[in-house]
């Protein structure tokens, strides 16, 4: 199980520093402005990002009833499942995510059944959830 708490993220600020970061590599290459802008890719942009040898999350979890990412990992999002849940971060409880309510249940169901779903999972049958600052891999059982 891979665990990442995210301390202060802002996912805009990710993607500022990831830009920043990108050009400053290619400056240090002595590339001219059209040759970095021909090296954009999505491709480079996810070797810069923060937690570049992460998974994208296939399911996030957003606690404290927010029906919003309120700018969590804005990039890595962008065919994650969403959870909404009224518990709080601090209040979530091993028998909310490990003995699912419904809509978990669901969310979890549909990826595993789903082999056409964007599950981009590194390693076979698992599944990388984020849960608003807390990043885990999960065993997940395909059908």
């Amino acid at each position: 199980m891979t665990l990442t708490i995210a301390v202060g993220y802002g996912g805009r600020e990710e993607i500022a520093d990831v830009v920043r970061s990108f050009v400053k590599m290619q400056a240090r290459q002595g590339a001219s402005l059209s040759d970095v802008i021909e090296r954009i890719t999505l491709e480079a942009i996810a070797c810069h990002l923060y937690a570049a040898d992460l998974p994208d999350p296939d399911l996030i979890i957003r606690t404290s009833g927010e029906i919003r990412l309120s700018g969590f990992l804005l990039w890595q999002s962008v065919h994650s499942e969403f959870y909404f849940t009224d518990v709080l971060w601090p209040a979530f409880r091993k028998v909310d995510f490990c003995v699912p309510s419904a809509p978990i249940r669901r969310a979890t169901a549909a990826l595993a059944a789903d082999e056409s779903r964007f599950c981009r999972a590194e390693v076979p049958n698992v599944m990388t959830v984020a849960a608003m600052g807390l990043i885990i891999a999960l065993p997940v059982v395909r059908k």
